[in-house]
This record gives C-alpha cells, sequence and structure tokens, in this order.
C-alpha cells in the first residue's frame, strides 16, 4: 500500500476487505448448505437439535474461523445463547438454521 494513503484511506480499505470475505463466506455456507441437504428428525436429532455447543465446537460444525465465528455473532449472523452470563454458546438448531440460510443476511 503506498505510504501517501491516509490512515482513514486505509481503514476504509480494510473495512472494505472485511465486508466483501464475510460476503464471500456468506454464499460459501449458503452453497454448502444447499448441497448437503439436513436429514430427518428423529427423537436423537431434537435432543442434537437443543445441544449447546463451545465456540471451537460451533466454528467446526460451521467449518469456519472462530474469528469469523466471532464476527458473526457481532453482526447477527448466528445466534447466541450466553451461559453465565460471560460464556457464549450455540445452539444446534440455530447452526443448521444459518447453514441453511433461514437467518444468513446478503
Amino acid at each position: 500500500m503506498p505510504k501517501d494513503l491516509s490512515i482513514i484511506n486505509r481503514q476504509a480499505i480494510l473495512i472494505m476487505i472485511e465486508e466483501a470475505a464475510h460476503e464471500a463466506a456468506t454464499k460459501a455456507v449458503k452453497l454448502y448448505a444447499a448441497a448437503n441437504p439436513p436429514t430427518a428428525n428423529s427423537s436423537a436429532a431434537k435432543e442434537d437439535e437443543d445441544r449447546l455447543l463451545t465456540k471451537k465446537e460451533a466454528a467446526g460444525y460451521l467449518r469456519i474461523s472462530i474469528n469469523a465465528l466471532d464476527i458473526w455473532r457481532k453482526d447477527g449472523t448466528v445466534k447466541t445463547t450466553m451461559v453465565g452470563g460471560t460464556r457464549p454458546r450455540f445452539k444446534m438448531s440455530d447452526l443448521k438454521a444459518t447453514l441453511q440460510g433461514d437467518n444468513v443476511t446478503t
């Protein structure tokens, strides 16, 4: 990056890059969900839907980094349930809805 760019211009460029990356990740999630539809519900599947996952587990399930998960939490792409007031947890049903595109924004 040329040295004559002001800090404001650099920050604007970084914001645009982050937004483009988020948009690309969102489209990738939608394509993945379309290619991998969910299976039929059973009683075991219902229990699985209510299960709370840690950040690491949720990021692994969504196949994204923990940093990307934090960004998605902040912008509302994925819902969070707080445990003990400070520990974020993610319902499996909310993560599946994110993969299906039910609460993914573009």
